[in-house]
């Protein structure tokens, strides 16, 4: 799966919520366990998700979409607040219960 974005935004992004694109590819590639929801807000344009799990620093909550069978565009990262991070250790636990 091929991760897709323009460069301009990529740093862009970076600079704003402290996590890079490549960091929040992270996400998908490691391996460890993450929350996905779809966002229903966004139903129009696209069909949007949006991913809470760890990379290696910390939690962050991305937001992806897959445009193509065989690519996903990061649309957002940025490190997950204390509300969305209690809300991905509660469904870790639902998980392991």
């Amino acid at each position: 799966m091929g991760f897709g974005r323009p460069v301009r935004q990529h740093v862009r992004k970076r600079r704003i919520h402290g996590v890079s694109c490549e960091e929040a590819a992270g996400l998908f590639t490691s391996g460890a366990g993450y929350c996905e929801m779809f966002d229903e807000d966004h139903l129009i344009s696209e069909d949007r998700f949006i991913c809470i799990g760890p990379i290696r620093r910390r939690v962050v909550v991305v937001v992806k979409t897959e445009p193509d069978d065989d690519v996903l565009r990061i649309i957002s990262a940025r490190r997950a607040p204390r509300r969305e991070l209690r809300f991905f250790q509660r469904y870790l636990e639902a998980q392991h219960s």
